[in-house]
């Protein structure tokens, strides 16, 4: 991430959950349209489902044994002023709040070709799928579902997650953060700058350099 999204990280100790349908990937929560047919309640279910899958929101992470030149230059800038959290499966689901934590899925993102596969609508699993072109990610999100409101065939939610494009959620940053890994171009004086934030912030985890 880039230091000012790690920055209010730090100081609001919250995660950022996007709405799906504001995703820069128009084929986010995607679900094929039913084959031609007669039946206009098979239209009606697919175009709710659609609509409900595009209003849950996501965080997204990588899981990879190594780091990845491209997650660098995609998230982080190519300045050399951002930095990649380490964390694990189970200390993300923990850190995040407590009266949150029954609403969320985790899940490892499946990389496919939907011209020849056709993806499950049941439950969260269109929000755990993507186009094969994305499959350099190793993507693993989780993912939740808002409150909504139905406005005759529209959903309706909060005019607030609406407009910020998604929602904060409070977390505990001593669980969630176990590494913070600075930037492979990085200057002396920004290795500096992010632990000496890590420790006004009370974390205590180790600041390392990128290995690239």
């Amino acid at each position: 991430m880039s230091f000012s999204k790690f920055m209010f990280l730090l100081h609001h100790k919250a995660l950022f959950f996007s709405l799906v349908r504001k995703m820069e990937d128009k084929y986010e929560g995607f679900i094929q349209a039913p084959k031609q047919s007669d039946f206009e309640a098979e239209s009606t279910v697919y175009q709710i489902l659609s609509e409900m899958k595009q209003n849950t929101i996501v965080c997204c992470w990588t899981k990879s044994e190594y780091e990845s030149n491209v997650m660098w230059k995609s998230y982080a800038g190519t300045e050399g002023e951002g930095i990649a959290i380490k964390t694990t499966c189970r200390d993300l689901l923990e850190s995040v709040d407590s009266t949150a934590q029954s609403k969320l899925t985790l899940g490892k993102v499946e990389y496919v070709n939907y011209d020849q596969n056709r993806i499950p609508i049941n439950d969260l699993a269109p929000l755990f799928h993507k186009r094969i072109e994305f499959r350099s990610e190793e993507e693993v999100r989780v993912a939740a579902a808002l409150h909504f409101e139905f406005e005759g065939p529209q959903i309706v939610i909060s005019p607030e997650i609406e407009k910020n494009g998604g929602l904060y959620i409070q977390v505990d940053l001593n669980k969630l953060v176990n590494e913070v890994v600075v930037s492979p171009n990085s200057e002396p004086w920004f290795n500096e700058l992010v632990y000496r934030q890590i420790e006004q912030a009370s974390l205590k985890v180790p600041v390392v350099p990128s290995t690239i």
